[in-house]
């Protein structure tokens, strides 16, 4: 009879076996044997048991290995066929890589051996084989892709749900064993402004997915009679209207409409709008009396001025004579009056709410004399006093710049006309044939130039002059000629309370 006894570590591996043969008769043990071992794994020890059987036996009976026992010590090989779909698997064979699929592995030990198939975005398959001796055992598996799941809840429900563009079904949806991944995921319903994004299944997760729609805003054209009226959204301003309307788009749900314009009354009206809509509302505004209002905090004014023709800015607003009525907030303001040939003007003047304010004013034509004296003191001075700032930077920066050069060039020339007197001096006091000869050559060369530099200087000096001149002239034709005083003017002469001979023109 045989007694087993096993000892193992699972921390450390180690077993300790210990075998005893029994003679059943006299219950004495006959034979037995001890050892002590290392294993990776606990089925290895079944292994370890035959030897140590095998030398129990040989120890009990003192035979050598042979017959039987020899034979189960030469233990048989096989070969092992994998196939996987896809092609391409990692197979990892008794804990070590092997290559991929399609493979064959040949002189593999009878018996039980562990099989892992992997492959990106797939399941990975393990299974257990059985070798047997002199045969081609064939495996063949179909590998499971990896899935991810999607839940979608939406706000309304009942939302089209699509991935990638393929239509899955209406909201809340579970959408189960999809490919990983990225999708676009579109979600869409009447009445609702689509919304599209990018999400991502993984492997194993259910990923809840939450939407809430926006209502489709409701497209509003508005119009108004003037044109021009500032149209306000709930107190908001939205833009103004034109001849081809005002284009807006506003959420659904009821809304203050109102429309303003200098000058008219205000007009105001409640919009129930719907999601999707597409109206128009047009209102008509009613002129407002010259000098009416209803802010309490605004007065007018009017402007009259000579020429009629010119430009008047006022309020950031480019305005034509005679100005009537014009409404502004109270306070201080100032109007700058521009017109070619006449030197510009600002007037100043006060608004006091619900007071008309008048005021004129009368340009002065340029003094072309004037003009053409400080055109000849430097160049663009006269443009400046023209009101002609950009020219008159113009012709500063030309003439600037050619005294620059001609002040750059007549040092040029006093460094080359120094070094020509002293190769001629040089060359005049030459002794030697050598000396005539070296001499010659770098009073020659000093020559030229001393003569181009001296051209260079003219030349730059004329370019100054003619600058100067020019601007004269451009100036000159620059300047539209007016007349001094208004057409239809009227003069007065006569002797004022001093005595002195006075003259008066009325416009």
């Amino acid at each position: 009879m045989l007694l087993p006894n096993v000892l193992f570590d699972k921390n450390s591996g180690d077993i300790n076996v210990t075998l005893k043969l029994v003679d059943v008769e006299t219950a004495r043990i006959t034979t037995s044997i001890s050892k002590d071992d290392t294993v990776n794994r606990v089925r290895d020890i079944n292994t370890k048991l035959f030897d140590y059987l095998v030398e129990l036996y040989r120890k009990d009976t003192g035979e050598v290995s042979n017959g039987f026992v020899q034979q189960r010590l030469e233990k048989g090989v096989g070969s092992l066929k994998i196939e996987t779909n896809p092609i391409g698997a990692t197979v990892i064979f008794d804990n070590r890589q092997h290559g991929v699929t399609p493979l064959q592995v040949d002189d593999v030990e009878e018996g039980h051996h562990a099989i892992i198939l992997s492959y990106e975005g797939y399941e990975r398959l393990q299974k257990g084989v059985v070798i047997v001796a002199d045969s081609v055992i064939t495996i063949s598996e179909v590998l499971t892709k990896r899935k991810g799941h999607l839940q979608i809840i939406t706000e309304p429900i009942g939302c089209e749900v699509y991935l990638d563009d393929e239509y899955k079904g209406n909201s809340p949806l579970n959408l189960q064993y999809l490919d990983l991944g990225s999708y676009f995921l579109k979600i869409s319903h009447e009445g609702f402004q689509e919304e599209v994004s990018k999400i991502s299944v993984q492997w194993n997760k259910t990923e809840i997915i939450k939407r809430n729609l926006s209502a489709e805003p409701a497209s509003v054209a508005f119009y108004s009679v003037p044109k021009g009226a500032t149209v306000y959204v709930d107190g908001k301003s939205v833009g103004k209207t034109t001849n081809a309307g005002l284009v807006v788009n506003i959420p659904d749900g009821q809304h203050n409409i109102q429309m303003k314009l200098k000058g008219y009354s205000p007009v105001s009206k409640t919009a129930s709008l719907s999601p999707g809509d597409n109206t128009s509302i047009e209102l008509q505004l009613i002129k407002l009396p010259d000098g009416v209002s209803e802010n309490p905090n605004v007065g007018w004014v009017s402007v009259n001025g000579w020429p009629e023709d010119c430009n008047v800015s006022l309020a950031g607003e480019l305005l034509s004579l005679p100005i009537k009525y014009f409404e502004l907030h109270n306070g201080r303001y100032s109007l700058k009056a521009t017109k070619d040939g006449y030197l510009n003007q600002n007037v100043s003047f006060n608004v006091k709410a619900q007071k008309l304010t008048e005021t004129q004013f009368q340009l002065k034509p340029v003094d072309r004399e004037k003009s053409k004296t400080r055109a000849w003191l430097f160049p663009g001075l006269g443009h400046y006093y023209a009101e002609k700032p950009a020219k008159g930077l113009m012709w500063t920066a030309l003439e600037i710049a050619s005294l620059y050069g001609a002040y750059y060039f007549y040092n040029d020339y006093q460094n080359k006309l120094s070094t020509y007197d002293n190769a001629h001096s040089n060359y005049l006091n030459s002794s030697t044939h050598d000396e005539i000869e070296s001499n010659k050559v770098l009073y020659q060369d000093a020559y030229d130039k001393k003569n181009i530099s001296l051209a260079s200087l003219g030349t730059m000096s004329g370019i100054a002059i003619t600058v100067w001149i020019w601007n004269v002239f451009d100036l000159n034709n620059s300047i539209p000629y007016v007349l001094p005083f208004p057409k239809g003017s009227q003069f007065e002469i006569g002797v004022n309370e001093k005595g002195e001979l006075e003259t008066q023109i009325k416009f």
